[in-house]
């Protein structure tokens, strides 16, 4: 039986592709946590962008939020937990801030898929990739992540 974590890279509107299986490598990651209204997540991108920015941090892939609270949930809900980061690249000497720390995520399995489009449809993904998960026996294990590869707004 494959083990995997619940995953989807750029979660807009439309399923684009199959979902497939990915190992995702270690990685460092600079997190803002946060438990607040969904609405919250502009503001937090934009000062993580600002923090990239004004200590010229190097970026190794798109922002991202990881979602601890039951999805279904999330577009009335002002109790929202969850993590708004970035990965960065090896080798920078990075100082944590109070809003920001600096972990190290480590190897391991995802399903993945692409979907465009406003995330007011995005649980139709969640659905299709749960459903995969369980007729090919994954065990989902690990909150759901998603990736914004052009921003959460598009």
């Amino acid at each position: 039986m494959n083990s995997g974590v619940l995953k989807t890279d750029d979660l807009l509107y439309n399923l684009d592709k199959d979902i497939e299986e990915k190992i995702v490598p270690d990685q460092m990651i600079a997190v803002i946590k946060h438990k607040g209204p969904l609405s919250d997540i502009g503001v937090l991108t934009a000062r993580l962008l600002g923090w990239v920015e004004t200590e010229e941090i190097e970026t190794a892939g798109d922002v991202f939020a990881i979602y601890y609270n039951n999805i279904k949930r999330f577009k009335d809900a002002d109790d929202v937990v969850y993590d708004l980061g970035i990965p960065i690249a090896d080798g920078q000497e990075i100082d944590e801030t109070p809003l920001l720390t600096v972990e190290k995520l480590i190897e391991h399995r995802v399903l993945s898929a692409v979907h465009n489009g406003p995330l007011d449809n995005i649980r139709a993904i969640y659905e299709e990739i749960a459903e995969f998960a369980d007729e090919n026996h994954y065990d989902i294990i690990g909150s759901p992540q998603e990736n914004y590869i052009k921003s959460i707004y598009d």
